[in-house]
């Protein structure tokens, strides 16, 4: 007897959801009852791959999809779409269904992910910030509206991704100012994006940013005391003149960050008192490096670029420390507490047959 056609169509969606688009609609033929619940799970992704580069069987079978979700007038919990944008046809597409998705159907998650041979950028349909239903946002080669939002209605906005968008800092930090519930923040290789400002009416906690480029001009000023992880890859400036204060902070990674802009006393328990986990990677521009916390466990520092940088590192409660690089470290630790564990790994390109050069190898060491 087939007991689970007998379920609820809610637990049936639910078991759906963990399926793929393509293998929700393989589940038709296990039995008359499952022939039409793929139709109305509550969860939409497409994969242009999928179709075997066949586009035009792709497209037709999400618009035929969608247009069977917005007769039924069903809601839907999760949309995403893989799909490259290279005519007008795949645009138009799109143009057609998002504002119905985020606004009829009422989409929870939405996940947008297009590809462009010529580096092109989608321009996302300003009818997406007045979502009020939207709890995350996934967003590759869009770009948002550069002209003055009229109003983002995020309130219920919890994480927002964007990868190769385009977006200028005014759009940013309306999107930014009208999310109170926001709490993940992921953003890489964003164009137009120089400053970011995050404020006290919001409920950050956990803040990446990868910075394609040189990034010299790229800034980023905290004033929320709700922050639990920072990541910061590539060059940036962070400026603590309102608030340097993270009562909450556990984790701390950076990488290709020019430290001279930070205060010496910025990761000490008066400022950090929570951290936990520091890690620091391709960072310049400083000479000596003072780190005195007692809440840090875990200490990573990977690839000095300046044989004369030092360290001197005061964190009587650490437990491991690993250090990897082509440069022999100048580490100075104070008496720790406890027992605690090393990894230690640095790489030379030597000549073992010149005496000399592997002598002094080892002296460096």
């Amino acid at each position: 007897m087939d007991r689970i056609s007998e379920l609820p169509q809610g637990i049936l969606h639910h078991i759906l959801s963990f399926l793929s688009q393509k293998q929700a609609v393989q589940t038709c033929v296990l039995s008359k009852s499952w022939r039409y619940v793929w139709s109305t799970r509550p969860k939409i992704d497409f994969y242009e791959h999928c179709f075997y580069g066949n586009r035009e069987t792709f497209m037709f079978a999400l618009d035929k999809t969608l247009q069977g979700y917005h007769d039924q007038k069903l809601y839907i919990q999760e949309f995403r779409v893989w799909m490259s944008i290279v005519d007008p046809k795949s645009i138009s597409l799109l143009e057609k269904w998002i504002p119905k998705i985020v606004i009829d159907m009422r989409v929870k998650t939405f996940k947008l992910y297009l590809h462009s041979n010529k580096r092109e950028y989608f321009d996302l349909p300003s009818v997406v910030f007045k979502a009020e239903s939207l709890q995350k946002l996934y967003m590759h080669r869009c770009k948002l509206s550069q002209n003055p939002l009229d109003k983002v209605l995020f309130k219920h906005l919890q994480t927002l991704s964007l990868t190769l968008v385009y977006i200028v800092d005014e759009t940013f930090e309306k999107i930014m100012s009208s999310c109170p519930l926001i709490e993940n923040l992921f953003l890489e290789s964003c164009k137009g994006l120089k400053t970011i400002k995050v404020n006290k009416g919001c409920n950050l906690k956990d803040f990446v940013w990868l910075i394609d480029g040189d990034g010299d001009d790229c800034s980023v000023e905290f004033n929320t005391p709700t922050l639990e992880t920072i990541k910061f890859i590539g060059i940036v400036n962070w400026f603590h003149r309102h608030n340097k204060y993270f009562p909450h902070l556990k984790s701390l990674y950076l990488s290709k960050v020019r430290l001279a802009s930070w205060s010496s006393d910025m990761f000490s328990c008066n400022y950090m008192p929570t951290l936990e986990e520091l890690t620091i990677r391709y960072c310049f521009d400083f000479k000596e490096f003072q780190l005195s916390n007692n809440s840090i466990k875990n200490l990573t520092i990977a690839s000095l670029q300046d044989p004369t940088n030092k360290f001197v590192i005061d964190a009587p409660n650490i437990v491991k420390f690993d250090y990897v690089g082509y440069i022999s470290p100048s580490i100075v630790f104070a008496t720790t507490s406890s027992e605690w564990k090393s990894d230690i790994c640095v790489c030379y390109d030597v000549d073992f047959d010149d005496n000399d050069a592997s002598s002094s190898w080892f002296f460096k060491i």
